[in-house]
């Protein structure tokens, strides 16, 4: 999801329900999500990306989570601040 976000393009997201990505798509209100596969609603999300509003408002959601929940410097800082709580949390641990 991180790379295909930064790119700004519609993004389909068929999972079933119950994990952590269809939990996600269901909070969000991912305009594109299915959970599971239904060929009729694939077809009516296709012709929807034929149309310029309806592709403009999926790429928008898709920069805004960029931005947002899925930007790559966001999750490195986490990243780097939990490592270094834990190193801190083992060191006090020791003492």
């Amino acid at each position: 999801m991180v790379e295909f976000s930064n790119l700004g393009l519609p993004m389909i997201i068929i999972s079933p329900k119950g994990n952590a990505l269809s939990n996600w798509a269901e909070i969000n209100e991912w305009i594109p999500y299915l959970d599971k596969l239904d060929e009729k609603k694939i077809g009516k999300i296709i012709i929807d990306l034929t149309k310029k509003q309806s592709w403009q408002n999926m790429a928008e959601q898709a920069r805004q989570s960029a931005l947002n929940e899925f930007n790559s410097k966001k999750i490195q800082e986490q990243f780097e601040g939990h490592l270094a709580s834990s190193k801190y949390l083992r060191m006090n641990a020791a003492l």
